[in-house]
Protein backbone atom coordinates (compact mmCIF):
# COMPACT_ATOMS: atom_id res chain seq x y z
CA UNK A 1 0.00 0.00 0.00
CA UNK A 2 1.14 3.69 -0.98
CA UNK A 3 1.19 5.79 1.98
CA UNK A 4 1.61 9.31 0.09
CA UNK A 5 4.30 10.38 2.66
CA UNK A 6 6.69 11.84 0.35
CA UNK A 7 7.28 15.22 0.81
CA UNK A 8 5.36 15.40 4.46
CA UNK A 9 7.43 17.21 7.38
CA UNK A 10 7.04 15.18 10.35
CA UNK A 11 8.35 15.28 13.99
CA UNK A 12 9.42 12.44 15.84
CA UNK A 13 9.77 13.09 19.83
CA UNK A 14 12.27 9.94 20.71
CA UNK A 15 13.47 9.51 17.67
CA UNK A 16 16.71 8.21 18.35
CA UNK A 17 15.79 4.95 20.01
CA UNK A 18 13.25 2.52 20.38
CA UNK A 19 9.81 2.55 18.57
CA UNK A 20 10.44 6.79 17.57
CA UNK A 21 14.03 5.55 15.73
CA UNK A 22 12.23 2.78 13.80
CA UNK A 23 9.47 5.05 12.92
CA UNK A 24 12.01 7.63 11.92
CA UNK A 25 13.77 5.05 9.63
CA UNK A 26 9.91 4.02 8.38
CA UNK A 27 8.80 7.08 7.25
CA UNK A 28 12.07 8.40 5.71
CA UNK A 29 11.90 4.97 3.57
CA UNK A 30 8.78 6.67 3.00
CA UNK A 31 9.76 9.76 1.41
CA UNK A 32 8.89 11.63 4.43
CA UNK A 33 11.25 14.89 5.86
CA UNK A 34 11.71 13.67 9.58
CA UNK A 35 12.73 16.06 12.57
CA UNK A 36 13.68 13.41 15.29
CA UNK A 37 14.16 14.39 18.65
CA UNK A 38 16.26 12.98 21.18
CA UNK A 39 17.54 13.96 24.52
CA UNK A 40 21.33 12.37 23.91
CA UNK A 41 21.64 12.63 20.02
CA UNK A 42 24.34 10.61 19.47
CA UNK A 43 23.65 8.81 16.23
CA UNK A 44 24.44 10.01 12.97
CA UNK A 45 21.70 11.45 10.82
CA UNK A 46 20.10 9.49 8.02
CA UNK A 47 19.86 11.59 4.74
CA UNK A 48 16.16 13.43 5.16
CA UNK A 49 16.84 13.29 8.80
CA UNK A 50 17.52 16.19 11.13
CA UNK A 51 18.32 15.60 14.45
CA UNK A 52 17.60 17.46 17.09
CA UNK A 53 18.65 17.28 21.30
CA UNK A 54 15.50 18.75 23.65
CA UNK A 55 14.88 17.38 26.79
CA UNK A 56 10.68 17.52 27.21
CA UNK A 57 10.72 17.63 30.26
CA UNK A 58 11.92 21.15 29.96
CA UNK A 59 9.22 24.02 30.22
CA UNK A 60 11.36 26.00 27.25
CA UNK A 61 10.86 22.24 25.33
CA UNK A 62 7.96 24.01 23.43
CA UNK A 63 9.97 26.98 22.41
CA UNK A 64 12.66 24.89 21.13
CA UNK A 65 11.03 22.76 19.46
CA UNK A 66 9.25 25.39 17.40
CA UNK A 67 12.48 26.74 16.74
CA UNK A 68 13.70 23.96 15.45
CA UNK A 69 10.69 23.47 13.16
CA UNK A 70 10.88 27.09 11.65
CA UNK A 71 14.97 26.00 11.44
CA UNK A 72 14.07 22.91 9.33
CA UNK A 73 11.46 23.65 7.69
CA UNK A 74 10.99 27.19 7.47
CA UNK A 75 7.87 27.00 10.28
CA UNK A 76 6.23 24.40 8.33
CA UNK A 77 5.17 20.96 9.62
CA UNK A 78 2.47 18.25 8.86
CA UNK A 79 3.06 15.73 11.27
CA UNK A 80 4.13 14.34 14.37
CA UNK A 81 4.90 11.22 15.86
CA UNK A 82 4.53 11.84 20.11
CA UNK A 83 6.73 8.70 20.72
CA UNK A 84 9.27 9.99 23.92
CA UNK A 85 8.60 8.74 26.92
CA UNK A 86 10.02 6.81 29.96
CA UNK A 87 8.97 3.61 32.06
CA UNK A 88 10.52 2.08 35.18
CA UNK A 89 9.05 -1.51 36.53
CA UNK A 90 9.98 -1.78 40.38
CA UNK A 91 8.92 -5.18 42.21
CA UNK A 92 7.29 -2.46 44.68
CA UNK A 93 3.74 -0.98 43.94
CA UNK A 94 1.82 2.47 44.27
CA UNK A 95 2.87 3.08 47.77
CA UNK A 96 5.77 2.56 46.93
CA UNK A 97 6.66 5.19 43.99
CA UNK A 98 8.10 8.28 45.33
CA UNK A 99 7.04 11.38 44.74
CA UNK A 100 10.15 12.25 42.04
CA UNK A 101 9.48 9.29 40.22
CA UNK A 102 5.41 10.42 39.66
CA UNK A 103 7.14 14.02 38.89
CA UNK A 104 9.73 12.29 36.68
CA UNK A 105 7.38 10.30 34.70
CA UNK A 106 4.64 13.06 34.59
CA UNK A 107 7.02 15.60 32.89
CA UNK A 108 8.33 13.48 29.77
CA UNK A 109 4.78 11.50 29.14
CA UNK A 110 2.36 13.58 29.26
CA UNK A 111 3.93 17.77 29.64
CA UNK A 112 6.91 16.11 27.11
CA UNK A 113 3.80 15.30 24.68
CA UNK A 114 1.56 18.45 25.15
CA UNK A 115 4.85 20.36 25.31
CA UNK A 116 5.02 18.77 21.46
CA UNK A 117 1.91 19.50 20.45
CA UNK A 118 2.10 22.87 21.23
CA UNK A 119 5.06 23.46 18.85
CA UNK A 120 3.63 21.51 16.15
CA UNK A 121 -0.06 21.69 15.96
CA UNK A 122 -0.57 25.28 15.12
CA UNK A 123 1.66 25.55 11.87
CA UNK A 124 -0.54 22.21 10.71
CA UNK A 125 -3.44 24.50 11.55
CA UNK A 126 -2.03 27.54 9.50
CA UNK A 127 -1.67 24.88 7.00
CA UNK A 128 -5.17 23.50 6.64
CA UNK A 129 -4.52 20.18 7.78
CA UNK A 130 -1.85 17.46 9.61
CA UNK A 131 -1.60 14.49 11.33
CA UNK A 132 -0.70 13.79 14.74
CA UNK A 133 -0.26 10.26 16.62
CA UNK A 134 0.68 10.02 20.37
CA UNK A 135 1.86 7.00 22.15
CA UNK A 136 -0.41 5.58 24.64
CA UNK A 137 0.09 1.78 26.48
CA UNK A 138 -2.14 -0.96 27.12
CA UNK A 139 -0.94 -0.28 30.64
CA UNK A 140 -3.69 2.08 29.90
CA UNK A 141 -6.45 0.38 29.86
CA UNK A 142 -5.02 -2.45 32.25
CA UNK A 143 -2.42 -0.51 34.54
CA UNK A 144 -0.04 -2.48 36.45
CA UNK A 145 0.49 -1.65 40.38
CA UNK A 146 4.30 -2.47 39.76
CA UNK A 147 4.25 0.25 37.07
CA UNK A 148 2.03 2.18 38.86
CA UNK A 149 3.40 5.74 37.42
CA UNK A 150 3.92 4.82 33.57
CA UNK A 151 0.20 3.51 34.12
CA UNK A 152 -1.67 6.40 35.08
CA UNK A 153 0.73 8.63 32.45
CA UNK A 154 -0.17 6.65 29.72
CA UNK A 155 -4.28 6.82 30.46
CA UNK A 156 -3.73 10.57 30.47
CA UNK A 157 -2.03 10.28 27.10
CA UNK A 158 -4.98 8.33 25.60
CA UNK A 159 -7.32 11.07 27.34
CA UNK A 160 -4.86 13.84 25.06
CA UNK A 161 -5.48 12.10 22.45
CA UNK A 162 -8.97 11.74 22.34
CA UNK A 163 -9.48 15.07 23.95
CA UNK A 164 -7.54 17.13 21.19
CA UNK A 165 -8.77 15.15 18.37
CA UNK A 166 -11.92 17.12 19.29
CA UNK A 167 -10.45 20.06 19.35
CA UNK A 168 -8.43 20.21 16.45
CA UNK A 169 -10.80 18.55 14.11
CA UNK A 170 -12.17 21.35 12.43
CA UNK A 171 -8.73 23.01 11.46
CA UNK A 172 -8.03 19.54 9.82
CA UNK A 173 -5.71 17.97 12.20
CA UNK A 174 -6.46 14.05 12.78
CA UNK A 175 -5.21 12.93 16.50
CA UNK A 176 -5.10 9.21 17.05
CA UNK A 177 -3.30 6.89 19.48
CA UNK A 178 -1.43 3.98 19.58
CA UNK A 179 -1.38 1.11 22.86
CA UNK A 180 1.40 -1.30 22.17
CA UNK A 181 1.89 -3.81 24.37
CA UNK A 182 5.13 -5.18 25.49
CA UNK A 183 7.96 -4.30 22.55
CA UNK A 184 11.29 -5.06 22.96
CA UNK A 185 13.50 -1.32 23.25
CA UNK A 186 16.07 -0.44 25.20
CA UNK A 187 14.01 0.14 28.66
CA UNK A 188 13.99 -4.11 28.35
CA UNK A 189 17.49 -4.65 27.70
CA UNK A 190 19.20 -2.41 29.48
CA UNK A 191 21.08 -3.14 33.03
CA UNK A 192 19.03 -2.82 35.60
CA UNK A 193 16.03 -2.87 33.03
CA UNK A 194 12.74 -4.30 32.44
CA UNK A 195 14.94 -7.71 31.49
CA UNK A 196 16.55 -8.52 34.48
CA UNK A 197 13.77 -7.26 36.62
CA UNK A 198 11.85 -10.53 35.12
CA UNK A 199 15.18 -12.19 35.35
CA UNK A 200 15.42 -12.12 39.18
CA UNK A 201 11.70 -12.34 39.44
CA UNK A 202 11.17 -15.48 37.77
CA UNK A 203 14.82 -16.94 38.05
CA UNK A 204 15.85 -17.13 34.95
CA UNK A 205 18.01 -15.54 32.74
CA UNK A 206 17.22 -12.57 30.63
CA UNK A 207 15.86 -14.54 27.52
CA UNK A 208 14.07 -16.70 29.15
CA UNK A 209 12.36 -14.55 31.72
CA UNK A 210 10.93 -12.44 28.63
CA UNK A 211 9.80 -15.16 27.22
CA UNK A 212 8.39 -16.78 29.94
CA UNK A 213 6.45 -13.49 31.04
CA UNK A 214 5.35 -12.89 27.93
CA UNK A 215 4.04 -16.55 26.95
CA UNK A 216 2.64 -17.49 30.34
CA UNK A 217 2.22 -15.10 32.62
CA UNK A 218 0.74 -12.29 30.65
CA UNK A 219 -0.45 -15.18 28.25
CA UNK A 220 -0.39 -12.88 24.87
CA UNK A 221 -1.96 -14.80 22.01
CA UNK A 222 0.83 -14.14 19.66
CA UNK A 223 3.15 -15.97 22.57
CA UNK A 224 6.13 -12.91 22.34
CA UNK A 225 7.07 -9.88 22.71
CA UNK A 226 6.36 -7.07 20.10
CA UNK A 227 9.29 -5.15 17.98
CA UNK A 228 10.00 -1.40 17.50
CA UNK A 229 9.21 -1.77 13.73
CA UNK A 230 5.87 -3.53 14.46
CA UNK A 231 4.65 -0.62 15.71
CA UNK A 232 6.50 1.83 13.49
CA UNK A 233 4.25 0.55 10.99
CA UNK A 234 0.88 1.26 12.47
CA UNK A 235 2.06 4.90 13.54
CA UNK A 236 3.13 5.56 9.83
CA UNK A 237 -0.37 4.32 8.54
CA UNK A 238 -1.78 6.72 11.19
CA UNK A 239 -0.37 9.68 10.19
CA UNK A 240 -0.43 8.94 6.29
CA UNK A 241 -3.35 10.36 3.77
CA UNK A 242 -4.15 6.95 3.89
CA UNK A 243 -6.11 6.97 7.11
CA UNK A 244 -7.76 10.25 6.57
CA UNK A 245 -11.21 9.46 7.82
CA UNK A 246 -9.50 7.80 11.30
CA UNK A 247 -9.20 10.66 14.33
CA UNK A 248 -9.86 10.00 17.95
CA UNK A 249 -9.10 6.14 17.64
CA UNK A 250 -7.04 3.94 19.66
CA UNK A 251 -5.34 1.37 18.33
CA UNK A 252 -4.18 -1.55 20.02
CA UNK A 253 -0.81 -3.41 18.96
CA UNK A 254 -0.24 -6.09 21.56
CA UNK A 255 -0.54 -9.50 20.08
CA UNK A 256 -3.70 -9.98 21.10
CA UNK A 257 -2.99 -9.27 24.97
CA UNK A 258 -6.35 -6.91 25.43
CA UNK A 259 -9.24 -9.06 25.33
CA UNK A 260 -11.40 -6.57 25.88
CA UNK A 261 -13.72 -5.70 22.92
Amino acid sequence: MELSLSGKRIVVTGGTSGIGRATAKLLVAEGASVLSVGRAAVIDPMPGETIVDIDLSATDADRRLGAAVDAAWGGRCDGLAAVAGVMRMTDGGVLDAADHDWRATWEVNVLGTVRALRATVPPMIAAGGGAVVLMSSVRAVMPDFRQPDYSVTKAAVRSLARMTADEFAHAGVRVNSVSPGAVRTDAWDAPGGVGDVLATRHGRDREEAIAHEMAVVRGVPLGRIGTPEEIARVVAFLLSPVSCYLTGEDIRADGGYVRTL
